[in-house]
């Protein structure tokens, strides 16, 4: 685990869990999502979308207040209007990070007419819908009953990072009207992945003469 997030205690957006080789931010909203943190509603298990027990049975939770009425009704205005959670992870100096999942668990509640869909960005692709890791629908209606969602990040393009990462977890909503009451839940966001020491320029170097002498002195042998 590289941040674990399980929002325990009124208006906390900070890491609960954090690598001691990583910095993890707060999550915020842009400037088109309304947000808050309540200690009353949220996920009791301790579980995260993997199904391992590695947060405290307490409430908490990230919540979008917006209606899906009053926030975008497609991708494309979702972007441009701004409706995301954000946060970022950053390895220390001299360090590298590989990333292998994004997961979190998530449901709604309200009118029965809306589906929050959700669209998953990172800085490495610019935060565009064309570049977007993953997208899915929230279908989830009961409170107090989570959906896992596991988002794969073993591709190459998280793999090897040195610098901060930036995540926006974009919401809209493709049904409902202006007076919808829909608020879409977020708990127990996992960022998985590992952190590791750059070799020095110099023990590559030697690993490399090595290996090469090992191949001279085989290709003498033979």
């Amino acid at each position: 685990v590289l941040a674990g997030y399980d929002f325990t205690g009124a208006g906390n957006p900070s890491v609960t869990l954090e690598h001691p080789d990583a910095t993890a931010s707060d999550w915020t909203s842009g400037p088109g999502m309304s947000a808050f943190f309540p200690d009353s509603e949220g996920d009791t298990t301790g579980l995260d979308a993997d199904g391992r027990s590695i947060f405290a049975s307490q409430r908490g939770s990230m919540i979008s207040s917006r209606g899906l009425g009053a926030t975008s009704g497609t991708e494309a205005a979702a972007f441009a209007d701004g409706d995301y959670f954000t946060m970022t992870i950053d390895p220390d100096s001299d360090l590298h990070m590989d990333l292998t999942s994004f997961t979190f668990r998530a449901s709604r509640r309200g009118n029965s007419r809306a589906n929050p869909d959700w669209t998953l960005t990172s800085s490495i692709d610019g935060h565009t819908p064309a570049n977007a890791i993953a997208s899915g629908t929230i279908t989830v209606t009961d409170p107090n009953t989570y959906q896992n969602i596991i988002v794969d990040l073993s591709d190459g393009q998280f793999q090897s990072l040195r610098d901060v990462v930036e995540f926006r977890l974009y919401l809209y909503g493709t049904s409902g009207g202006p007076n919808s009451a829909t608020l879409t839940t977020f708990d127990n966001i996992v960022i998985n992945g590992r952190v590791y020491p750059v070799p020095e320029p110099s023990s590559v170097l030697l690993a490399g003469l090595g290996a090469g002498g090992l191949l001279c002195r085989r290709r003498r042998r033979t």
